[in-house]
């Protein structure tokens, strides 16, 4: 357990917190650490290869997406048609695809006609056998712990590079599986996010350090991860949360019931029914606002989602 950051190696004396989430079963005393450096905030134990493994044992981590919820309430950002959307341009039909974390596969099947072989990699038994029951190969160990089976035109890792032990040497070995004109694509949150950054919510940090996360990336962290790991890059953000997500935080303290209204503009009925105009008037204003509201965050670099397109440097 150690507070030296894991993209530079400088020791950091900034002190976040001793206290994290442990998936929602209590809380761990595991110290969190700041480079100010790098803007990285990291957990103590990311270089525990042994323990964070652990972590991941048989069914004991399943990533759910904010699209799998029944609910009445459009969705208004959809992460998989976000994904498809920014990578679709650089998909070819004789191209080979690996989704590193692929989860049950949502995204695979999303692609599966867009390229002439989509493959993943996952370690959780029961999302293992959703892949490889739909149609995929998929490996069911850590990248790192096996010999390329071959080399890749695009790779993905979505919501995953949080969660690995050692992300300078993970990125160092991904370099293997990728093709030299390959691309590789990745999405973590963001620490610049409003309701991290500057928002007073404590509930909300609270909630966003858990014992999973090893990493917490900025827009300024990734590039320099990135760098050092011998590659090129082009970085942008996305908002997934609402005006009336954050709004929501800011008064309640805590979530709102389903995902759906995270990504959408919500507000009790009883906001718009009030008075003796029609309130889908405010909704449709609320709407707009929420247009400009996510635009003037990512044009700041602090939409709640960091997404990379990355290549290997040419020498």
């Amino acid at each position: 357990m150690i507070n030296r950051c894991p993209i530079c190696d400088k020791i950091s004396d900034e002190f976040v917190t001793e206290r994290i989430n442990n998936e929602n079963k209590g809380e761990l005393k595991i110290n969190v650490w700041r480079c100010r450096d790098c803007m990285l905030d990291f957990l103590e134990t990311w270089d525990d290869k042994d323990y964070i493994n652990s972590l991941y044992k048989g069914d004991k981590y399943i990533f759910s997406s904010n699209v799998v919820e029944t609910t009445n309430i459009p969705l208004k950002y959809d992460e998989y048609k976000e994904r498809l959307k920014q990578i679709e341009p650089y998909l070819e039909k004789e191209a080979s695809l690996l989704e590193v974390g692929c989860g049950s596969g949502e995204f695979l099947n999303l692609v599966r006609d867009k390229v002439e072989t989509a493959e993943g990699v996952e370690i959780t038994p029961s999302q293992v056998q959703k892949v490889r029951s739909d149609g995929f190969r998929c490996y069911d160990v850590m990248i790192t712990e096996m010999n390329p089976p071959k080399q890749y035109d695009v790779i993905c890792m979505f919501a995953l590079l949080e969660h690995v032990p050692n992300v300078k040497e993970f990125l160092e070995y991904l370099k293997r599986y990728l093709k030299d004109s390959g691309l590789v694509f990745i999405e973590v949150p963001n620490l610049n996010c409003p309701l991290l950054s500057c928002y007073d919510i404590p509930a909300y940090r609270k909630m966003q350090y858990r014992s999973v996360h090893q990493y917490y990336f900025t827009p300024t962290a990734i590039g320099k991860l990135l760098k050092n790991a011998g590659f090129d890059y082009e970085i942008t953000t996305c908002q997934q949360a609402s005006i009336t997500n954050h709004f929501h935080w800011m008064h309640q303290r805590n979530p709102q019931p389903t995902k759906n209204h995270m990504s959408s503009v919500v507000l009790p009925l009883t906001y718009y029914n009030g008075g003796y105009l029609d309130g889908s008037v405010m909704k449709e204003i609320l709407e707009e606002v929420d247009d400009l509201y996510r635009e003037k965050i990512v044009e700041r670099d602090m939409g709640n989602l960091i997404s990379a397109r990355a290549w290997i440097k040419s020498d």
